[in-house]
């Protein structure tokens, strides 16, 4: 008995990307388990194919909600906010979602009900892309800036910020000093609540991992 994630005919569950169509039966097929035969398949309306109708092209498992789900995510954003950096995190972590998944009572969970069990992390995720949009247009840390930083400036300074956080929520490490990390003038560290400098560590983690992948482009690049 197919679950509704299943293909009908090959039992063999549907993954992101399969080729599939929609059954009568309110269930789905692989397109690959359709024979040949026009007899297998009907119009939009559900009637059989007329002889000049053509064979239906078949849908892509999950894509077509790719979208749709993608705004889900944003309305449970602060704001609802949505710009280009979001969206494409948003993508990879629907790319991901490619596997049926069971909850905690043994019950399919369907996309947008994994992703509602998601949506407590997405505060943390706003806050970070927050910051570091500030940091670029508050600051004026362009990706010219950012990239005078090649002796690891940007990871030291993420370091000092995580380190203080834990500083400030460990007593017992009152005597460490953060400062050690720190790359630049003590009058640029400004430490704040440990939230904060969590954001702002993540932030300057991003902005270290775009300045590396922008190095390994120039370098293929040159290469090429």
């Amino acid at each position: 008995m197919s679950d509704g994630l299943n293909c009908i005919a090959c039992l063999k569950p549907l993954a992101w990307g399969d080729r599939y169509y929609s059954d009568q039966s309110g269930g789905f097929i692989h397109a690959d388990c359709c024979g040949p035969e026009r007899e297998s398949y009907v119009n939009g309306d559900g009637e059989p194919l007329g002889p000049n109708d053509p064979i239906p092209e078949p849908s892509i498992w999950e894509a077509d909600r790719k979208v749709e789900l993608t705004a889900d995510f944003a309305k449970a954003l602060p704001g609802g906010c949505l710009d280009d950096s979001t969206f494409e995190q948003i993508e990879t972590v629907l790319d991901r979602l490619n596997a049926p998944c069971r909850g905690p009572r043994g019950a399919w969970l369907t996309l947008p009900e994994r992703i509602a069990g998601l949506a407590p992390s997405l505060d943390a995720v706003q806050r970070v892309l927050t910051e570091r949009r500030r940091q670029i247009e508050v600051e004026g840390w362009s990706s010219e800036h950012d990239d005078e930083y090649a002796a690891g400036e940007l990871a030291a300074a993420a370091a000092a910020y995580a380190f203080n956080a834990y500083v400030t929520t460990t007593p017992r490490y009152l005597t460490a000093d953060p400062l050690g990390f720190w790359p630049w003038a003590p009058s640029w560290w400004k430490p704040r609540s440990a939230l904060e400098d969590l954001s702002r560590a993540a932030a300057l983690i991003i902005a270290e991992m775009e300045r590396l992948d922008r190095l390994s482009t120039s370098h293929m690049e040159g290469q090429s």
